[in-house]
């Protein structure tokens, strides 16, 4: 990774570099999706969801999960996803139950409420890139989204083939 020094004579951060920079864009681009895909949620009945509750949710097996494995598919503590599981058992979308095979972990599974909510946020997520393609077109959306996941790949360590 090369790091970018300062010309001589410069005195300090350009001024749009603190307004206008990828990394901004990118995060109020997020916000724009992550937005619209709440007000798309919003539309369909599901008034007591948030972003955080959605993606704990996608990421419990229909077998179930553990807590510990919920934990790290987040990138969270194990006191944090319970405290979530928590909130989103309170709402009706999943149950938590222990394990059978292992008394010492929490299983959690998705109700009825729950896999409904998943079956919508597909669809949901589906509009809202179409809204995004109603901005920007849908080749650009297309060359977005190849450009992106080969960012992403970098950051997750991996490449992708073209």
């Amino acid at each position: 990774m090369t790091t970018r020094r300062p010309k001589a004579g410069h005195a300090g951060p350009r001024e749009d570099i603190r307004h206008e920079n990828l990394g901004r864009l990118l995060i109020e681009s997020f916000r724009y999706f992550r937005q619209r895909t709440l007000e798309n949620l919003r539309a369909h009945g599901f008034h007591d969801i948030n972003p955080v509750h959605a993606a704990m949710l996608r990421r419990v097996d229909e077998g179930g999960t553990h807590i510990g494995d919920i934990a790290a598919r987040m990138g969270v503590t194990k006191q944090a996803a319970a405290q979530l599981v928590a909130r989103v058992e309170a709402l009706g979308y999943i149950t938590c139950t222990t394990d059978p095979r292992d008394s010492r972990k929490k299983m959690v599974r998705c109700t009825k409420r729950g896999v409904r909510f998943l079956g919508y946020l597909e669809a949901v997520v589906a509009d809202s890139v179409g809204d995004v393609a109603g901005v920007i077109g849908k080749r650009r959306l297309h060359e977005l989204e190849e450009t992106l996941k080969l960012i992403a790949a970098q950051g997750r360590g991996t490449t992708t083939e073209e």
